[in-house]
């Protein structure tokens, strides 16, 4: 999905042999360059007195020493939507078939970002949602999830979905081309955009309520946003049917996009192998 370069188009997933050329000394320099005071985020939540917490802060982590400057490592490039579609298919150790289509969009709190996450909901959640009824309801799949997997450099806007017994990967991928056609041609009403809306802004009351995760949520500030409970609220309700109609057209057009296929094949390679890589322009 990214283009070579970009720091999400390598894999996450350490080799055998990688992990394997790892010495003491590259673990030492990891740590020494980046758990450091000048690359570390402290979020603090709860009932408590600022100057008391400044106070408790400089006294526990004020005496760890910096590190030496890192050099600036550059964010890439804001994504754009691909020009072309991407078909790999793969065998994969795995007692069943999976489908999956992915579309490059906006990084977290970017422009797109809430009306993505919207939109997951008004493709999939309900039994009559466009995905769901063309998959599930169907019977053609046993499961099926739509989500907008959102990072901090680029996002994710993704469709999973397994075959049922009977049905083969390729009509899943038909079913979610029919499904796909019928949101760019009829786009969701006002009311369907304020329901799917609505379930977002309770979620991040519920995402505060605890302690711990709203520690994290907030450690995810940029330079540009806080995401506190009213910033969140307010970023979603802002969003509207004409901005979910904007950000499919631009965002998921169709025949640009990744089709990956993971064919089962229980004894297959653990690592799994490609079969076909096709790169198709539009």
């Amino acid at each position: 999905v990214f283009p070579n370069g970009h720091p999400y188009a390598q894999p996450v997933i350490e080799r055998e042999e990688d992990v394997r050329a790892v010495r003491l000394r590259h673990v030492q320099s990891f740590f020494q360059r980046h758990y450091a005071p000048d690359n570390a985020t402290l979020s603090v939540v709860g009932g408590f007195d600022p100057e008391v917490i400044r106070a408790s802060i400089e006294r526990h982590f004020g005496p760890i020493r910096r590190s030496a400057p890192a050099p600036d490592a550059p964010r890439p490039d804001p994504v754009a939507p691909l020009d072309h579609e991407r078909q790999i298919l793969l065998e994969v150790q795995h007692d069943r078939d999976q489908v999956y289509v992915a579309w490059p969009t906006p990084a977290l709190y970017a422009a797109g970002d809430a009306e993505l996450d919207v939109l997951s909901t008004l493709m999939g959640r309900r039994r009559t949602a466009p995905v769901r009824d063309a998959l599930v309801e169907s019977g053609l799949a046993l499961e099926a999830l739509v989500q907008q997997r959102s990072y901090r450099d680029a996002s994710l806007f993704t469709i999973q979905a397994v075959p049922a017994p009977g049905h083969d990967a390729a009509e899943l991928v038909r079913a979610i081309d029919e499904a796909l056609a019928r949101v760019h041609e009829a786009p969701f009403d006002e009311e369907a955009v304020r329901e799917a809306r609505e379930i977002w802004a309770r979620r991040e009351r519920l995402r505060v309520e605890d302690l711990a995760t709203r520690a994290i949520h907030l450690g995810t500030a940029t330079d540009d946003y806080v995401p506190t409970l009213e910033n969140e609220r307010q970023r979603y309700l802002a969003v509207d049917a004409e901005a979910v109609r904007r950000t499919v057209a631009r965002w998921l057009p169709q025949g640009r996009r990744l089709v990956m296929i993971a064919r089962a094949e229980p004894s297959g390679a653990p690592q799994g192998r490609v079969i076909l890589d096709r790169r198709r322009p539009q």
